[in-house]
């Protein structure tokens, strides 16, 4: 099976992200394109004795049914079109309610007895039949709120039948999507992270609690799916949707912390998540918890603003820190933008998680990808080390050539045929005794440089002591050897050494062994040596073949 790589598994997560994207461009585009009569409504022109449909946030003793009611012209309605018409209703703030026209029910959305719905972010369409339209017409809309009420973005509409298609289609592909997407953005994000945080070695606990962060992030983000009943009273399920949003938070935070460890990270999360959990147990009904979260989510300001200053702390010497510090000035602007948006309705209250879940899922996949190939070059460079200790091990310190010990192990596995050259230079033991060690060392090196260049790249030449040396010659045999060594020595006489003004004529005495079958290294060994042993008692500079 082949091994999944982490370089994968990024490039999968921004197909998806670019796919997430392209889906609400085209969303996006196909509502501006849409070029059909329609009756908008606005929420002023609603009225239930003391409010309008603006959106607020109710009063602690406010009843939690009300209707609001609009007048509509027939004239109005004409100038749309004539025949049926729709009535589209988006992102009203209540947990069920039920629309008339002139007092003929049209329909309802969510669950007006239990109040257990989650219907603000739903987009809902009804039929209007023309028989029920009158010179005089009443829209009336029967809500249960029990914290909140009114529109919070677009009026009510009405539209000719005709037109409807191209509405609700834009339309729930816009409003929809873009929250589908969120979830997928932050599950997928969660799931990528967790795996790439097992694929790593050493583990960094930092992503472990960005993937946590992104899978709670997966759960608040629900909240913007309308649900026309939920299994819980809809306190505990509002409850479970906040807390997941600061656990979120609070672990990105944390993830923060075992990234850079910044204490004051550590320090607001663990606050961050008393705080919430201590409100959770306190506020006992849907008003009041609402009231005071509205003012705690001021935490997440501060738990954002920490991250600025932790990554601007370290944005000299971290590329990560810089990172980091882009992404947290985004998300100040983008938080200060949705508050000043929710203050305006007057209350904080932040808006859909799709810019967060986008911005935070590319940070920690980018610095994954960051650390993963800071990891790798690591790994290179300790590698390159061992590489160059193992070198070291095997190669004389003096020529570069390999060594004794070697050669010993190479000769052990190296196929037949192939001839072996024992030589070492003549008379250096008077070199250095009369000119001292540095000129003999010079005139060793001198030497390997001309067994280096007279052999093949194949060809191995090793130092084997003090002042000898050691060819394997590949696919060679004793002959070819022979003409080598006659290369090697032409070169050490036409090419002398000179120091200080002083030449030292060089001349070598060597011996060969063509090894033609397989042999035990010590019995090469005697062979060659034995060969060098005959050329040396003829009176040195000679080179000699190992014959029975």
């Amino acid at each position: 099976m082949e091994e999944l790589k982490p370089q994968r598994i990024i490039v999968l997560y921004f197909a998806v992200i670019l796919t997430g994207l392209l889906v609400n461009i085209v969303s996006f585009y196909a509502v501006s394109r849409i070029n059909q009569p329609a009756l908008p409504i606005y929420p002023a022109s609603f009225s239930d004795g003391q409010h309008n449909l603006s959106y607020r946030l109710l009063g602690p003793s406010e009843p939690e049914t009300a209707s609001f009611r609009a007048s509509i012209a027939a004239a109005d309605l004409k100038k749309t079109g004539s025949g049926d018409y729709a009535l589209l209703i988006y992102q009203l703030n209540c947990q069920a309610y039920r629309l008339y026209f002139n007092q003929t029910l049209l329909g309802s959305a969510g669950d007006m007895e239990t109040a257990r719905s989650n219907i603000w972010n739903m987009l809902n369409c009804f039929y209007i039949d023309h028989s029920l339209v009158r010179q005089d017409n009443e829209l009336r809309i029967e809500t249960k709120s029990i914290y909140d009420s009114g529109l919070s973005s677009l009026p009510v509409f009405i539209v000719p039948l005709h037109a409807l298609p191209d509405y609700l289609g834009a339309a729930r592909f816009f409003s929809e999507g873009i929250n589908l997407v969120s979830i997928g953005l932050t599950l997928f994000g969660a799931l990528m992270i967790f795996m790439l945080y097992l694929l790593a070695s050493p583990k960094n606990t930092a992503f472990l609690y960005f993937s946590g962060a992104l899978f709670f992030m997966t759960i608040y983000t629900l909240d913007y799916i309308p649900f026309s009943h939920v299994p819980v009273a809809y306190l505990t399920y509002k409850k479970m949707m906040i807390l997941a949003l600061y656990l979120a938070i609070a672990l990105g935070s944390l993830g923060i912390y075992r990234f850079f460890h910044t204490r004051t990270d550590k320090i607001i999360a663990l606050a961050t998540l008393v705080g919430i959990i201590a409100l959770e147990i306190a506020a006992g009904d849907m008003a009041t918890f609402e009231h005071i979260c509205n003012y705690y989510n001021l935490m997440i300001v501060l738990n954002i603003l920490s991250w600025l200053f932790t990554a601007a702390r370290h944005c000299k010497e971290r590329a990560e820190a810089r990172l980091f510090f882009s992404g947290a000035v985004f998300a100040v602007l983008l938080t200060a933008a949705n508050g000043y948006i929710s203050l305006n309705r007057h209350s904080f209250k932040l808006s859909t998680p799709f810019s967060y879940a986008l911005l935070f899922s590319t940070i920690t996949i980018i610095l994954f990808f960051s650390e993963h190939l800071n990891r790798q070059k690591q790994l290179q460079i300790v590698d390159m080390e061992k590489a160059k200790t193992y070198n070291a091990s095997i190669r004389d310190g003096m020529t570069g050539l390999y060594n004794h010990a070697y050669m010993v192990s190479v000769m052990s596995q190296i196929a037949h045929p192939y001839a072996v050259v024992m030589a070492d230079i003549d008379n250096l033991k008077e070199i250095n005794d009369s000119f001292g060690h540095r000129c003999g060392d010079a005139v060793i090196c001198h030497v390997a440089d001309c067994l280096k260049r007279h052999v093949r790249s194949s060809d191995l030449v090793f130092r084997y002591g003090g002042d000898e040396f050691f060819l394997i010659l590949l696919a060679c045999d004793a002959e070819r050897a022979k003409e080598v060594m006659a290369k090697i020595e032409h070169c050490l006489k036409t090419n002398g050494l000179r120091l200080n003004g002083e030449a030292f004529p060089i001349t070598l005495s060597g011996g060969i062994y063509a090894v033609e079958r397989e042999e035990e290294t010590e019995s090469i060994f005697n062979k060659v040596d034995t060969a060098l042993y005959r050329a040396k008692s003829k009176g040195k500079n000679d080179i000699g073949i190992y014959e029975l």
